[in-house]
């Protein structure tokens, strides 16, 4: 599954990041609601635009309006390839559009590049 796949990249790059995953974005929405604090926030988002529900681009749009969640780091990671998605993902704030034919060696360049940066921080 991606997010085991997603477990065991973060462990090989040797960072402690809890992943909390979400099978619906209006799920992920409402654990923001309730627990999106400052302190309680993901250092990083990884969305799927073709999950259940309400499209993964306005899930996008909502957590970019967001006021604490706006600027965390939000990999859209997706089997579309569609231009459009494209487009309104990095309109929106996307930091990366990463279609799931990737190369999993360019995919954790992505992710250890928005740690070395600082984009993400490791747990604490």
């Amino acid at each position: 599954s991606d997010v085991q796949m997603f477990k065991l990249m973060l462990e090989r790059l040797s960072y402690d990041t809890a992943l909390m995953p979400f099978t619906k974005g209006e799920d992920a929405l409402e654990w923001l609601k309730e627990h999106g604090g400052r302190e309680n926030l993901p250092n990083l988002i990884v969305l799927d635009l073709g999950l259940p529900g309400e499209h993964g681009i306005e899930i996008l749009q909502r957590l970019k309006q967001h006021p604490a969640a706006s600027l965390i780091p939000i990999i859209v990671h997706t089997s579309s390839k569609d231009q459009e998605h494209i487009i309104q993902t990095y309109k929106l704030g996307g930091t990366f559009f990463m279609p799931k034919s990737y190369n999993a060696d360019m995919l954790s360049e992505v992710i250890s590049h928005l740690f070395v940066s600082g984009r993400i921080k490791a747990a604490a």
